[in-house]
């Protein structure tokens, strides 16, 4: 006689996501990450460039953190967030305070209480945002986050090409001058710059469908030109250990993979050499010579 069996259920790590658009919870957590990722890159611009924002506004992402703890706590996990297991902080996190504490008490005559805890808050904020972050954003929001990171790459070109340049001309080539929206940080501006970097290369290798995809090539000489402009040799090396690791981890995508990753490193190239040969004021030359 057949024995019927019903197989187990799902674990929860295992359940199906729900699909389709966002609702309720799960859209109001994606959007008050991307408010905040928009707040944070954008507030320099009104401080340090139109002088519209008091300067103490600078310290926007203060609160942001705050508000995301908060959150974080007042909210429940749904099911797109809960399936998945973030990795654990605690431990270098807890070793990185106690350090902070016990340098603080041993060098108490040379330690003021405000510019120790600015220090503490800058190293561990990352990994507090990070994991709150982990936690409240819903999966199968990647399309939102990388046409944010578009829209505000958008803006730095034309921060750069509206502003930035007028003034970079005018002072004499002077490099610090550009900084997109990121007021007198242009290494933020690079530091964007590279993530748009992934993302427009994986956009080109993944997605079928991308508005981006068709306008790569003229967004990626625009991106690498702009970086070369911004860093002034600080992060030559980092640009190009982010275009080596692009384009190893596209190479090994089957098919088109090995071409997008090859256009990708000559394109980097060719602007490169034409800054160096072109714009040798910003003495990429002498860097690379070093």
């Amino acid at each position: 006689m057949a024995v019927a069996t019903r197989s187990p259920a799902p674990l929860a790590d295992e359940a199906p996501l729900p699909e389709g658009p966002l609702q309720g919870t799960d859209r109001m957590s994606r959007n008050l990450v991307l408010l905040s990722l928009v707040a944070v890159c954008t507030v320099r611009l009104f401080t340090e460039k139109f002088a519209i924002l008091p300067g103490i506004a600078n310290f926007v992402d203060v609160p942001i953190v705050g508000l995301l703890l908060v959150y974080a706590f007042v909210v429940p996990q749904t099911v797109r967030s809960a399936t998945r297991r973030p990795p654990s902080y605690v431990l270098p996190l807890g070793a990185f305070v106690l350090l902070w504490g016990i340098s603080a008490v041993i060098n108490q005559q040379r330690v003021q209480a405000l510019p120790a805890l600015l220090f503490l808050y800058g190293f561990a904020s990352p990994l507090i945002v990070y994991r709150v972050v982990y936690r409240i954003w819903p999966a199968g929001s990647a399309r939102a986050l990388s046409r944010t990171i578009l829209g505000l790459v958008a803006l730095q070109f034309a921060v750069v090409g509206l502003i930035d340049m007028p003034r970079f001309i005018a002072a004499g080539q002077n490099p610090d001058l550009i900084s997109g929206t990121f007021g007198l940080n242009p290494y933020q501006l690079v530091f964007l710059l590279l993530v748009f970097a992934g993302v427009l290369t994986g956009a080109v290798a993944f997605e079928r469908r991308s508005l981006t995809k068709r306008f790569w090539i003229p967004l990626a000489l625009t991106t690498v030109l702009v970086i070369l402009l911004a860093q002034y040799r600080a992060l030559l090396l980092a640009t190009g250990l982010v275009v080596v690791l692009l384009a190893w981890m596209v190479g090994r995508v089957r098919g088109r993979g090995p071409l997008i990753a090859a256009g990708f490193v000559l394109a980097t190239m060719l602007v490169f050499s034409y800054v160096v040969t072109s714009l040798d004021f910003l003495k990429f030359g002498q860097a690379v010579e070093a």
